[in-house]
């Protein structure tokens, strides 16, 4: 709960979030 709190996790779940989100859009260009 403390770690969900913490604005640090919040932007590192934001960044790991958009890179999936590019890994996702790179992987629908590639098929």
């Amino acid at each position: 709960q403390d770690a969900r709190a913490t604005p640090q996790a919040t932007r590192k779940d934001r960044t790991r979030i958009k890179e999936l989100e590019r890994e996702l859009l790179r992987g629908f260009s590639g098929k």
